[in-house]
This record gives structure tokens, sequence and C-alpha cells, in this order.
């Protein structure tokens, strides 16, 4: 089906059913179905790729990988991916296949030709041969196994993948690729578990999805594509790239369920005598869509959808279907039709043919007499040069010269003038004429020949029959195919359809290399094996007549080159079985062999524990996988679908349970939502841009809704601002956006809120006329852009739409409003979403209790933390305490990209100086760094200027190439030019001195270079020749690659970029892992979503050469790559027409997937233009909160267990040596952004996972070794005895103590007692002198003892003796009854409950703690132990 006629006649009849799509727009999408062969074919030859464009296979699978990964992570599908690449095609298609690829193949050759003519710079290697996208071929199977390790790798590293099955329908296994999309679907409702309301969604190109996914009667169905632009072309633009925003992502979704409703409200009858229903109405429009063509029939000759053809159609079938007595479809089940009912429908619209011919014959006419007046010089005795008389007569002879042969047209023409003159005189007796002479030269007929009209009609009802059972229900018969070029006139094919049946017989599917010599042209014959290649190149082949060197191609009736009938012959399958089964097996390779077998279905699941090795099958830019964590498995196609089955289509089309209309999925529209009715009209509607000839469904708005202004319905803004004002409300219907009602207008007033007292509003007066202008333009755009009549409105209110989620430091997500408003009629308002989306709620801060938050073991995400801020972090663990988490640390900035990219200049000079230097007037510099239109003469039309101008800079959109050219630095408007400008500029002029001579010459350069007065010298030829070499330079040139940026753009010089790449070039040395524990989900960040959540810590200011980490989920880069800004960009707010920063250039550090050259400034894939809300910088990053005892513990580990935090997600990773790392605790006093009531704490320590001599002496410490120490030890266990005692004495479990009584206990141990002023009392006793060492530590010693005695554990001695704090005067040591409790190892106190619990529990022994007054009086100088220095507390 000719997919632009039909996707834009679709699109215009029915204008909401596209909807351009941003992130948050996409709805929840359960499973995600790829046409590969789509994405395969714009990887590889996309569109606008020069003829002489060379790609490696490598750059060639990168390109389909990021493709593919781009699409999975728009769509985020729940369940399965279904990846389908086009298997050998049933007979009937590959007539279709074969004349496309002769064709291109043929187009292909000449357009080398003509670029060798040219003198275009031929790259070595041999050019993509796109046929080779065909099954068996060499490259298919290489694709195959590309596409088995992409899978895996994704399973094996990417969480988002790792939770769908992944079925890859790969060329091996038969079938095209939809259709056995359409296989697996259709198989699927047969089992027991389907559930009616899961979402599905179809990437493709093709047209015929839009009708497949009709044939499944799912209603939750979508398409996503990219945008489709028609006409116009890029006429007028600058012929180099602007550099567009990255936030465009150019895609839209279709949505069938839209579709659907307005197949509804158009073909609704009340009054039908056998029932109306939808699901039948939607099987007769499929059937009616195929007699315009598709990839198996030709269309009839007098139904053309840009002529109409389908408007005419769906009339006919709207008037006539209360009389059929039926619906044509379903009668006897889905994929069958009653033909004597579409008979009728087929007489009908026969009765048009003379009108249709009639007014065609009238458009060449008028086109005819268009071009006379444009063209009043012909050419050498061209047709041109003939008077309409003469024309006349030389159409006719050549009609008359028929021999048996099909006569074609070599050029487009829809009809010429002797036909003409046949319908617009003949009657009907020339209309009659027209069918003879139609038959008589697109079957080669002989002049008298009878044509066989009953074959015909019989061969085009068996094609009607099998394609409807093979959109329904598979397969009919692998070997039919339609015997002829063009279709039967609908008056033949309608006379005596009704006695017509159809019978087919199944066959078997054509082998791979069968399939391969009957689609390819002998020049890509090296795709197959070497014994097969003569039957295609040698002229005595007996299959030689298949393969002719001149390929004729029919374009009469057509109006586009594209359109063109390729009459090549209709192979015979008998004996080119027989000529492929002539080869032995012996005499190929076991890899030909196994590509010329069918194959299985290969499904992937995530395995967690493993499942083996896998290597790269691209090792320069992936390494392999060890192990895998993807399963795959192998499994037999279904086979076709057995007719005792239900199928799609027919009676009870719907699957039970399925829920439609207000009840639809979140994310599917429905004009459900507001009281609507449609009818056709010519709206002028302009989904393209151009306004629509043809008619409409307008949509009329029959009410408002009554929830949302209640019984104020008609009321005016006075009286509804109480209701509505500081609501949120949905706009944009009926997709549906959530917004905030800022006002609320009428004709008299406008009522706002106060500042400062939402409670409070202000009115303001309108003036009506004012207001009713601008309400009118508001409802016209709304008419013209999507066909919805909103009608007369009194009220209107002002919005402000949701543009997504902001994540706040404290964990909550709130939603983000836009800063301008927006004027809604009310009467396209609505209160509340029928589904609202849940990646749209918003979430309030944490709990103290959510120690985890919303992170589960395996997540990725960033470190918010001081002292490893940046750093990427896989939670490797989730307890109630917090989370532990392994971090990479990041490299500190060192400044290095900063003066690199700062530090290369360049010297700008005038334009006058730049001409001087090369000799020319200064107007030329002026004219020449823009564009310069040239054509062949004066009154040639705009399409056919040539732009031969470097285009360095575009004055009107303030746009320049960044260090070429920039504005004058000052007052004074101007521009300045680089020496690289200059540079290129002079080898300019010496390959084309005659455009600088040209532009010279001429005053007035608005009217263009004519060519045929600056170059007059030269004969006609050569002067097309030079011009187009002229063009040809421009195209090859490294500067052609260098986009237009907006002039208040940033941009580092190619010197410096290059600079920071040479200095990169080695990496840096990857830092040792740190684990930690406890750690709060505040401290972690998880990437952001472009259009649905923004982090407060990303975006901000930037500068060249910061260093920034990537935390956007798109994957290209991948979540926590780093690198450096080379380039900011700034964008023009619509509304504000404020210059902002939106995006930035980015140097990353490594390659990845769907990498840049930066415009061709580097040679590796490490550049990508990015959203700045997707970086966070790392050289200026944002002010982080103190955390005090919040901050996390790090964990010390030996080798062995342990893991490697990766540089993005994965749960495996090389063993390597932890080197311990401290990790600082911060005070809580001022902490920004984070509530330190809110979540987690230090947490618990773990225990070292190797024990040995002192590992109890050393787990609580940092991972700095401490002295050991006999003191140490005994208040360590004595803190032990105490907490043993406490547990024993008090029957509730007492929370640890927190990290800040911790230290201040160890303080005061580490303190001795202040000597008392005045001496006790000894009451007769005399004064005993104080303990020698030995004699304190006998006595510690003992006490430790006898504590044992009661319970408590034994401290371990120490080879050391202990050493005592100096002090000027020996003192009493301290009992060890007067020493407070302190643990053994330091318990946890992750949050702040369990720190009140603490401080309760604390209460019973206030005595061991010492008063403020205490603490506030003089100590004297003591030891204090290394890892506390580091935590800022040892004062």
């Amino acid at each position: 089906m000719g997919v632009p006629k039909f996707f834009r006649w679709l699109a215009e009849r029915y204008p909401l059913l596209q909807q351009e799509i941003a992130g948050s727009q996409i709805p929840k999408i359960d499973n995600l179905y790829l046409d590969m062969n789509g994405v395969i074919h714009n990887c590889s030859h996309g569109a606008g790729t020069d003829v002489n464009t060379r790609m490696s296979e490598d750059e060639m699978m990168s390109k389909v990988f990021a493709y593919l990964d781009h699409l999975f992570r728009m769509t985020r599908p729940n369940k399965l991916l279904y990846m389908a690449i086009d298997g050998v095609a049933p007979r009937a298609k590959m007539n279709q296949q074969r004349s496309r690829r002769f064709r291109s193949a043929s187009e292909a050759a000449k357009d080398r030709e003509e670029a060798r003519r040219r003198g275009e710079p031929e790259p070595e290697g041999e050019p993509f041969d796109s046929n080779c996208i065909t099954p068996g071929t060499e490259f298919m199977a290489r694709l195959t196994e590309h596409l088995k390790f992409y899978v895996r790798k994704k399973q094996t590293e990417d969480p988002l993948w790792a939770k769908v099955t992944v079925i890859l329908s790969g060329h091996e296994v038969r079938g095209e690729g939809e259709h056995k999309i359409m296989e697996h679907i259709r198989w699927a409702r047969t089992q027991p578990g389907w559930e009616p309301n899961q979402t599905h969604c179809l990437y493709g190109l093709d047209a015929d999805l839009i009708m497949l996914a009709l044939v499944t009667h799912e209603p939750h169905f979508c398409l996503l594509r990219e945008v489709v632009k028609f006409g116009g072309g890029e006429k007028g633009q600058p012929s180099r790239e602007i550099l567009s925003n990255p936030t465009d992502d150019g895609f839209i979704l279709l949505h069938i369920g839209l579709l659907r409703e307005y197949l509804d409200l158009e073909f609704r009858e009340k009054n039908l005598s056998f029932g109306y229903d939808l699901e039948r109405v939607i099987d007769d429009f499929i059937l009616l869509c195929m007699l315009v063509g598709n990839d198996f029939l030709p269309a009839l000759p007098t139904l053309n959808i840009a002529e109409g053809a389908l408007n005419t159609l769906f009339k006919v079938y709207h008037d006539t279907l209360p009389m059929l007595g039926g619906y044509i479809t379903g009668d006897e089940g889905g994929g069958t039709f009653n033909a004597e009912r579409l008979e009728k429908i087929m007489s009908i619209m026969s009765t048009f043919e003379r009108q249709v011919l009639e007014d065609r014959a009238l458009d060449v006419e008028k086109e005819e007499e268009k071009k006379a007046r444009r063209n009043k010089r012909f050419g050498d005795g061209s047709a041109s040069e003939l008077n309409v008389e003469e024309k006349f007569d030389k159409d006719m002879s050549e009609m008359s010269e028929t021999d048996g042969t099909p006569q074609v047209s070599s050029d487009p023409v829809m009809m010429n003038a002797a036909k003409r003159a046949m319908i617009l005189e003949g009657g009907e007796e020339g209309l009659q004429a027209w069918k003879d002479q139609y038959y008589r030269e697109k079957l080669g007929l002989k002049m008298g020949e009878a044509a066989p009209l009953a074959e015909i009609r019989q061969a085009y009802f068996d094609g009607l029959n099998w394609v409807l059972r093979y959109y329904y229900r598979g397969v009919a018969s692998w070997t039919w195919y339609y015997p002829y070029h063009y279709a039967p006139m609908a008056s033949d094919l309608c006379a005596g359809m009704e006695k017509l049946t159809s019978e087919f017989d199944y066959g078997e599917p054509f082998r791979p290399f069968e399939q391969l010599m009957a689609v390819q042209p002998p020049s890509s014959s090296k795709l197959l094996p070497e014994p097969f290649r003569h039957f295609m190149e040698d002229p005595r082949s007996p299959l030689a007549e298949f393969f002719p060197e001149d390929i004729p191609v029919d374009f009469e009736g057509k109006r586009n080159d594209w359109e063109g009938v390729v009459l090549l012959p209709f192979l015979d399958a008998d004996r080119l079985k027989a000529a492929v089964a002539s080869v032995e097996d012996s005499q190929l390779t076991a890899g030909e062999i196994a590509r010329n077998k069918p194959g299985h279905l290969i499904f992937f699941n995530h395995a967690p524990g493993g499942a083996g090795d896998v290597q790269s099958t691209l090792p320069k830019s992936f390494a392999g996988l060890f192990p895998a964590k993807s399963k795959m498995t192998m499994r037999m196609p279904p086979g076709e679908f057995p007719d005792d089955v239900k199928c799609f289509g027919g009676e009870d089309s719907v699957f039970p349970g399925t829920k439609i209309g207000l009840d639809s999925p979140s994310g599917f529209p429905t004009v459900r939502t507001l009281p609507v009715s449609g009818a056709l009209k010519n709206a002028g509607v302009k989904v393209f841009g151009n306004a629509s000839k043809k008619e409409s469904l307008v949509i009329q708005i029959d009410g408002v809704d009554k929830e949302l202004v209640g019984d104020l319905t008609g009321s005016g803004a006075s009286d509804i601002a109480a209701v509505l004002l500081n609501k949120r409300v949905q706009i944009k219907w009926p997709y549906l956006q959530e917004a905030l009602v800022v006002g609320v207008s009428d004709a008299k007033e406008r009522i706002v809120p106060v500042p400062g007292k939402p409670n409070d509003f202000a009115s303001k007066p309108n003036n009506s006329s004012e207001w009713g202008a601008e309400m009118q333009k508001v409802t016209s755009e709304y008419l013209a852009k999507y066909g919805v009549a909103a009608g007369r409105s009194n009220v209107a209110l002002h919005c402000r739409a949701c543009e997504g989620l902001v994540r706040h430091p404290d964990g909550s997500l709130q939603k983000r409003f836009a800063k301008t408003e927006m004027m809604v009629p009310i009467q396209l308002v609505i209160a509340k979403h029928n589904a609202p989306s849940s990646r749209m709620e918003e979430r309030p801060a944490l709990d103290a209790g959510e120690a985890a938050g919303d992170f589960q073991e395996g997540d990725v995400a960033l470190y918010l933390g001081r002292s490893y801020f940046g750093a990427l972090a896989v939670v490797t663990d989730v307890s109630p305490s917090g989370l532990g988490v392994s971090l990479h640390p990041v490299p500190l900035d060192t400044g290095v990209s900063r003066r690199i990219l700062n530090g290369v200049g360049q010297r700008y000079m005038s334009g006058g100086e730049i001409a001087r230097k090369l000799g020319v007037h200064p107007k030329v510099i002026g004219c020449i760094t823009g564009a310069v239109w040239a054509q062949e003469n004066a009154k040639a039309p705009r399409s056919e200027r040539i732009d031969i101008g470097l285009n360095l800079k575009h004055n009107g959109k303030m746009l320049c190439v960044a260090g070429f050219c920039r504005p004058t630095q000052g007052d004074k408007p101007g521009w300045e030019y680089s020496q690289e400008a200059l540079r290129v500029l002079q080898e300019y002029k010496r390959a084309h001195a005659w455009v600088f001579a040209a532009v010279e010459d001429i005053d007035d350069m608005r009217d263009g270079v004519n060519i045929e007065d600056v170059l007059a010298d030269l004969p006609e030829s050569g002067r097309l020749a030079t011009l187009k070499g002229t063009k040809a330079w421009l195209k090859a040139h490294p500067i052609a690659r260098r986009p237009l940026v907006p002039t208040s753009s940033q941009v580092a010089t190619e010197e410096a970029v290059r600079a920071l790449v040479a200095t990169t070039a080695g990496g840096t040395k990857a830092a040792k892992v740190v684990d930690l524990e406890g750690v709060s989900p505040l401290l972690l960040m998880k990437a952001v979503t472009e259009g649905s959540v923004v982090d407060l810590y990303a975006g901000g200011d930037f500068e060249l050469g910061d260093r920034v980490v990537m935390v956007g989920d798109s994957g290209q880069p991948s979540f926590g790559s780093r690198g450096a800004i080379v380039a900011i960009h700034s964008y023009t707010d619509a509304h504000t027409q404020d210059s902002r920063a939106e995006s930035v250039e980015v140097l990353f550090d490594e390659d990845f997937v769907g990498g840049t050259d930066l415009h061709g400034v580097i040679s590796s894939k490490r550049g990508a233009m990015l959203p700045v809300a997707q970086l966070i910088n790392l050289s200026h990053p944002p002010a982080m909160p103190n955390l005090g005892s919040a901050a996390p513990k790090l964990v010390v580990k030996d080798a062995k267990g342990d893991l490697n935090a990766p540089t993005q997600w994965s749960e495996r990773a090389p063993k390597i040596q932890r080197e311990p790392s401290p990790q600082p605790r911060l005070p809580e006093n001022d902490s920004k952004g984070f509530d330190t009531t809110k979540g987690a704490g230090r947490g618990k320590m773990k225990k070292p996972t190797t024990k040995g001599a002192g590992s109890s002496d050393t787990s609580a410490a940092s991972p700095a070794p401490i002295p050991s120490s006999t003191r140490m030890i005994s208040m360590l266990n004595n803190a032990s005895v105490k907490a043993a005692e406490a547990k024993a004495a008090t029957p509730a479990k007492k929370a640890p103590l927190s990290i800040k009584e911790l230290e201040a206990q160890m303080l005061q141990m580490m303190t001795p007692p202040k000597p008392a002023s005045t001496p006790p009392k000894t009451d007769g006793v005399s004064k005993k002198a104080p303990m020698s060492i030995k004699e304190l530590e006998a006595k510690v010693l003992a006490e430790a003892k006898g504590s044992k005695s009661k319970g408590a554990p034994k401290p371990k001695e120490s080879p050391n003796p202990p050493r005592m704090p100096r002090t000027k005067k020996p003192v009493d040591a301290p009992s060890p009854a007067q020493q407070p409790p302190l643990p053994s190892t330091p318990a946890p106190a992750p949050t702040e409950v369990a720190r009140a619990t603490a401080d309760k529990s604390a209460d019973a022994s206030s005595d061991a703690q010492p008063s403020d007054a205490e603490s506030a009086k003089p100590q004297p100088r003591r030891m204090i132990p290394r890892f506390l220095l580091r935590t800022g507390k040892s004062s």
C-alpha cells in the first residue's frame, strides 16, 4: 500500500490520530513489537545519505543497537519485546520485492554514475548493497548473531531489559516480519492466561501496520513511527544542518483506539435492520481499503487515494450499508467476505469511472497550460515543441503501433493528449474506447484482440480473498500470486462477482536461496553462494529471461517517479526450483547449507544465576559477557492457525473483559470524556503544515464537563472563579494533560489569585473585543490543527501545564507547572483524568522508617554524599538499618579540561580584512559566507535552485558555524571571521573562482546567480556540470558537517577539543571500589526520565570544560558516564523570548553506542548533545546537605568475595583488592535540602570476612590501623559488661546509643579526671599515694576478670603494656565502675526513631553521662584515636 498516500489520507481525515510525544506522554506499554526491517534500513542507508557513503558493519550494527535501545527506552515495555525480521515471504509478495530490488539496483547504479560524472570523490571499498537485507544472505546471518549477543548483553547489564521476555524471529523463520507479529498475537490470544486489557505498541513505517493493528480488534494498541513530513522539502532552507533541540524526539503515536472511535462517529447507524456492530464496520473498512492497492494487488485504475477515491468509496458504503442486508465481511468468520454485497458497492463505484477520468484529463490540461506559460523555450526535438494537434497525432500513432508488447510511458504523465480527447469529447463511447485501449496497452494485446476479462476478474477476486485471509488468519497459500501487473476496471470487476468462488493450494514456502534468486537483480548475484550466480549472470542460463538488462517502468497515470510500475516478467517457480536443486550440497559450505534451512524462534529471559560465557560479536566495540545473565532457548514457530478456531474478526471480535472508552488504560485517549458528535467537513485541517483539500471528520463539542462546573454551566467568570482558581484540571483534550488554573476570564473581566493570598481573588477588566478576538484565535487553531470545533465560549481558563515531576532532596516528588500560561476554552477542559498515569503520581518525603526508600538490590544510582559525590552506586544490600552500596569513586576534577578548552582561542577578523587578503570586494565575503542561490536561468522555478554558498551564517535566524564566524563584538552590527574561515574561503576560491567573480558582478543577490549569464562561454551541458561540480565540492568539504548554532552558543574550538581528546586518551586509573552501609536513600539519586522526572540537583549553570556525569536514563550514554562540556547552546523560549541554555555537547571519556563524532571534530564516537536536565556538574557541584551522624559507614573487607562497582548496572563484576578509604562525617548544623529527621542513619558495620589476631580490636575502627592498647581493650570490654548488665536488668529491649553519644563517651574515657581542689577527708586515715602505671594495669585486669565471672566476655590480653596519658601531676585513676559503658562494636543508629529510643534509655544511667557544665570546663591534654580525628568531633 502506498505508505505516504494512505497515511496522509488517514491523518487528514481523522486529525486527532497523531500524537507527537514526549517522555511522560507515552502510555504504559506491556508488549512492544518491532518490525525490524524498518530499523535495519534506517541504520544502513537512511534517508539523506549520499550515494557514495561507506559505513563499516561495526558502525552499522552500533547504529542498529543504539536505535533499538532508544525505542525500548521510549516505550519501556513491561512484559514482552518481539523483534521480527522478514523471513521468506509468500509468492504473492515476491513480485513486489523483485520489482523494488531491481529498481533500487538500477537507480543506485545511475546515482553513482551521476556522482562520478560530477566529480564527487568516491570512497574506498564496495558500496553497501541494501539488497543484502534479504533472507539467506551472509549479512542477515551475521545480523542474527549480533542481535543475539546484544539482547543477552542488555539483559545482563540493564534492569529494564532484564524484566521482559525478548523474542527474536529472525530471517530464518518464514513469513514477513509484521505478519509474524500478528501470528504471535493470534496464538497468544488462545492461551488461558491472556490478559484482555494489556497494552500493545508496534513500531514500523508501513501503512499496512495500521490495517493489521485494526485487524486484532485490540483497542489498547498504538503505532510508533517517526514524524512524516510531506511536500515542501527544504526549499529556501540553508544547505546545512541547523542544530536542533535534543529534547525533540521526532516520533509520533498513532492511537488505534481513537481510530476506532472515529469510525464509530462516522458510520454509526441507529436504524440498521441487522443491528449496528462497530467491530463489523472495522472489518468492512479494512476490506475496502484493499481496493486502492497493497503489497499483493495493484489498485483499481480509477481508485487513486490522491484523487479522493477513499472518500468516495466510504461515502458509498455509508449510504448503501442499510440496504445491503448485512455487513460485507465476517458472516463466516474473520477473513471472509460476501461477494454479492461487495458487488453492489463496486457497481456504484463503477458509475464514477467516467467522472474520475474527466477530472484527471482536466487536471492534466491545466498543468500543461501552466508549464507552457512557464517554459516558452523548448529543448531540441522534445514533445514540448509540438503544438496541441501535433502532440495529439503523435500520441495516436504511438497508441496504434501495438504488436503484442505492453506499451509504457517513460515519464510520469497522468494522461496523454489522445486519451484526454477520448474522455472529454467521446462521451460513453469514449469511455469504452479508453477501457479498450487500457487493456490493449497494459496486457500487450494486438489490435482487435479481446481482453481476457474473466481471467483477470477471477484472479483479482482470488487476490481479495487471499489478502483478507492473510491479514486475519495467516497464509492461505504460499504459492498463489496475482499474475498481472495491472488491475481490472471497477465496472469489469463487479460484473458477475457474486458467482465467483476461490480455492487455494497451501503449498510450501520457498527456501531462502530460492527466494534470493527470485527477487535479486543480477548486480546482486554476489549475495548468493558461488554455484548459484551463473543462473543470474550467464545469458545462456535457463533463467536468463527472468533477469533482463533493461527494466521498463510504466509511469502512465502516475504523478511521481516512485509510483511507476516495473514490468518484470513473472518467475516460473518450477524452473527456478529445479535450477536451485541442481546445485548439490557438496558444492556448498556448512554455513551456506545452514543459511538455506528454516530456523527457530529465539526466546531470551533474564538468568540471575548466569547462563554461561558469551563472546562479543563486535569485540572492538563491546566486551564479552563473563558470564551472561540471559538464557537463550529455541522454539519452533507455531504454524498456521487452524480453521476451526475463532480468530480475529467476525462476531464477538473484542476479547471478553476488554475495557474501552472511559475505562481505557492510562495513556490511551478517548473522545468519550466529553459529549461530542462528528461530521465530515472541508475544514482545511493542517495536519502536515498545508491545509487539506479533502474532507475531515470534525468533532463537535456539544457541552461542558458537568463535573468541572456543576450547576454553573453558562455562568460568567465571577461565578466560576471561586470553584476553579488554584485547582488542577485536564487540558489538551483528548490526550489530557494536567494543568493549574491561574485565571478565569470572560469578555468583562479576568479574575486571578492575589499574590501571597491564594484564597483571595482580584478582578481585572477585559476589553471585550480583544478578548473575543483572542478566543476566536484559540478555537480556530484547535479546528485547523485537530479538527475539533469547540463552538462559542463565554468563559476561558488560563492554565499552566504540568511539565513533569521534580524530585526533591527529601525524596518527595512534586509536579512542576510551566511558567507561561495558555488560554483554553472552558468546554475543552475536564475536571479529572479518567485514567491518570501512575508515572505522574506525586510522593511525599520519605518517613524515618523508610530505610530503603524504593530501592532494591541491584539498583543503580548516583551517590550524593560529599566524600564521593557523583560516584556510581550499586545497591548491594537492603536492610532495616539502611542500604548497602558499592561505590566507584569519581576522580577529582583537576581543572585540566577547563584550562585546555578555554586556553585555545582564535583570532577573528572583519569582513573587510578577509576581503583584502582574498583580493575581492567586501560584499563578496558577506554573500559567499551565507546562502548563494544559483539556477540555470532567470525563469527557472525556485524548486530547481541550488545553494552554492558556504552558509557559515544565517542573518535572519542569527545562526552561525561556531569557530568560523561570529557577530561583531560591539554595538556595530556585522560579522567577524576566524583564520579557519579564511582558509576555507581561500580553498573555495582556488577550486571555483567563478563563484566569487559572479557574486562580485551581481548587484542584487536576491535574484540569485544565473549560470546562463555568468558561464555564457560554456555550452549548456558544461554549465550544468560546473554548477553540480561546485555543489559536490561543497558537500565533500569537512566544513559541510559543521552545523549552524545560535550565536549565543559557547563552543570550544576544534583544536581545543582535539587537544582534550589527546590529553585524556590514556584514561585515568580506576579507583578502588568503596563499600558503604547504612546509606540513606536520600543520598542516592535515580536516573531522571526525560519529559517525566527531573531532579533538583541536575541541570544548572555550566561552563566550557566542566566535568559532568550523565543522570538521564536514555542509555546513550549509559547512566553514570562522565565527560567534559565542549559546547553550550541556548534556545529562545517561545513564550518569553528569553534566551536560555537548554542543552550542551559533551565529550565523554569513552565511546558508547549511539555516540557521535561531534560533527566530524573527533575520530571516535564519544560525543553527545544532551538536555542540561540530564547532567550533574561535578566541577561545580550543588550545595549538598551536612549529614552529621546520618553519614553512611565505611565497610572494610579483604579481597575475598568482594565485587567491583561497575561503570553501569551489572550483577557481576571482577573481583579486585579493596583499598580502605575513610568516610568523613559532617556536622548536622545548617544542613541544606535534607531533613535530618528523615532517612536512614549510619547503620551497623559489618564484621570482617576473615578472622585473625586482633580482628575484634579493629572491627569498630576506621580503616586506618589503631595501635594495640590494653586500656582500649579494657574500655571496650567494660562497655560490653555494662551493656550485658543493662540488658539483663531491663526486660524491654533498649535501642543502641547514637553515634553522637558514643563519640562523647569515647572522648570522656580518654580524658583523665581533673584532680580535686581540696583533699577529701580520710577520718584519720593517711593519704593514699597515687597508683603507678603497673598497679593501674593490674587493677583494670583484675576487675575485668571479675566481670567475666558474671557472664561478661573476657578481654583479650595484649602483649604490649598500656601507656597512660601524660599529665603534669599523677592522679587517681578512675575505677571501672565510674567509667561509662562502651560497646565493643559501634551499634547501629540508623534512624531518628532509634536515636529517640536511645535517648530515653540513656535517662536511666544519666550519672554515667558528663554534664554540659563538665563538658564546658577546660580539659587536660589527652590522646585522640585517629578515627575520631577524622570525624571532626575531637574537641
